[in-house]
């Protein structure tokens, strides 16, 4: 993870990858007793395409956690998926991003292995940034 000049946060790397996907998931989390009951919000690059990715914590450990989507669905609008713990947006843009995979995608990555310096061309390759709130002062 590079610090982004901006205040947030960059990770990225292959989609598939439990550790380099968990990278995102971390961050997402926060720091207990720092940042984990901050609001905090994400932009996934993956295949051309932006999705967002809000955090609004319950309390100090959990948070709800809602994917926004603005590439329009059968109905011709965005969707918003609200997920009720870190576990189930993990599981979900797992099954999201996999979804996106061509046929010619999916041969690619059966025939090549993971590889840093093709990450331009690999289709698994995502990117992310993420920004966390402020803590409010204290009175």
């Amino acid at each position: 993870m590079v610090p982004f000049l901006l205040g947030g946060i960059f990770t990225g790397g292959n989609i598939v990858n439990p550790e380099h996907l968990g990278g995102l998931m971390d961050l997402l989390k926060g720091e207990v007793g720092k940042t984990s009951s901050l609001k905090s919000g994400a932009t996934l690059f993956f295949k051309e395409h932006v999705v967002s990715i809000v955090k609004h914590p319950t309390n100090e450990n959990e948070a709800v956690y809602d994917m926004i989507d603005s590439l329009p669905t059968c109905n011709g609008r965005g969707s918003i998926t609200r997920c009720y713990s870190l576990d189930a947006l993990k599981v979900y843009l797992e099954t999201y991003c996999t979804r996106k995979f061509t046929e010619s995608n999916i041969k690619y990555i059966e025939r090549n292995r993971w590889d840093d310096a093709m990450a331009d061309f690999d289709p698994r390759v995502f990117q992310s940034f993420v920004w966390t709130d402020l803590p409010k002062p204290k009175p």
